[in-house]
C-alpha cells in the first residue's frame, strides 16, 4: 500500500493534469450547445457500435438455440401442410386426421463420397424415433433412418447405391423410384418410366410417390436435368437434379408415419 502511495504521488501532477483536463471538457460541453450536440452524437455512435457488438456475440452464441426452435416450429408446420393428406381415421376411439409426425433433429455427421453414404443425427428411440422412418428437409429428401439408438440415428443417404426410393413425375403421374449412381453427389437417377411416356420432358419435377411408408406423398425430390434412351432398353435414362443440396445439410426432419407398421404387415414386410 505504502508503494502505491508514493507511486501515485510522483503522477501527481499528471492526475491532477487529467483532472483539470476531465472538468474543462465537462465545461465545454455543459455550456456550448454546439459542442454538446457534437458530444451527443458521437457517444451515440460509440454506443451504438457497442451496443451492436455486444448483441453480435450474444447473437452468436443463441444461434444454436434459435436454429433448434425454428426447426421445432418448422417440423409443426410440415405437420399442418400434410394434415389430411392420407385418410382419416379412426382408431383406438382417437379421430386422426393426420398420418404424418415430425420429429427435428440436427446432422451431426454426413458423408458425400463413398458409395454407400449415411447421415448421424442427433435424435434418437427417447425421442420417438425409430428404423424405417424417411428423412427429409423442406425442401427435399434425405435418406431413411437404418439404427437407432437412445439419443441418436443413423440414416442411409439417397446418396447410398443401394437406396431406392419410390417416385413421381408430379405433373404426369408418372411412377417410377430413384436411385443415385456416384460419383455426383448433386443427381440421382429416375428409373422405370417407360419410353411410351413420350411427354417427359426436361425441367419437370419429381417428387415422392407416397407409396412407401416412409415418406408423404408429393415431397419434392429434384428436376429433371436430362433425359436420354438407350436403344436396348424399354425405358428412359433420366438425370434429376436433387432440390436439397446435401453438402449443405444441418436440420432435417425424421418422419414417423403413424400407420407404417399396420401397412408393412399386411405387405408382409
Amino acid at each position: 500500500m505504502k508503494e502505491l502511495l508514493i507511486y501515485l504521488f510522483r503522477l501527481k501532477a499528471f492526475i491532477l493534469f487529467l483532472f483539470l483536463e476531465v472538468v474543462c471538457f465537462f465545461l465545454i460541453v455543459r455550456y456550448n450547445n454546439s459542442q454538446r450536440q457534437i458530444f451527443i452524437s458521437s457517444s451515440n455512435a460509440i454506443s451504438g457500435t457497442v451496443y451492436q457488438f455486444s448483441d453480435n456475440i450474444k447473437g452468436f452464441f443463441d444461434l444454436g438455440r434459435e436454429n433448434e426452435s425454428i426447426s421445432g416450429k418448422n417440423a409443426q408446420l410440415l405437420q399442418q401442410i400434410y394434415r389430411g393428406s392420407a385418410r382419416s381415421s379412426i382408431l383406438e376411439g382417437e379421430l386422426l386426421d393426420s398420418q404424418y409426425v415430425f420429429h427435428p433433429a440436427r446432422v451431426i455427421n454426413n458423408s458425400l463420397f463413398n458409395i454407400r453414404n449415411s447421415v448421424t443425427l442427433n435424435a434418437g428411440s427417447r425421442h420417438g424415433v425409430g428404423a424405417r422412418m424417411g428423412v427429409i428437409t423442406e425442401n427435399g429428401i434425405v435418406g431413411w433412418v437404418q439404427n437407432v439408438s437412445k439419443h441418436y440415428a443413423k440414416a442411409l443417404s439417397v446418396l447410398h447405391v443401394d437406396v431406392n426410393i419410390s417416385a413421381k413425375i408430379k405433373s404426369k403421374n408418372i411412377l417410377g423410384s430413384v436411385q443415385w449412381t456416384p460419383p455426383d453427389y448433386r443427381t440421382v437417377d429416375l428409373k422405370q418410366i417407360p419410353k411410351h411416356y413420350g411427354e417427359v420432358a426436361v425441367g419437370d419435377t419429381v417428387v415422392t410417390s407416397g407409396y412407401s411408408t416412409m415418406f408423404p406423398a408429393n415431397h419434392p425430390i429434384g428436376i429433371i436435368q436430362s433425359i436420354s434412351a438407350v436403344e436396348e432398353s424399354n425405358f428412359y435414362n433420366i438425370k434429376v437434379l436433387l432440390i436439397e443440396d446435401l453438402a449443405k445439410l444441418d436440420f432435417v426432419y425424421i418422419v414417423e408415419n403413424k400407420f407404417a407398421k399396420e401397412i408393412e404387415s399386411l405387405n408382409g414386410e
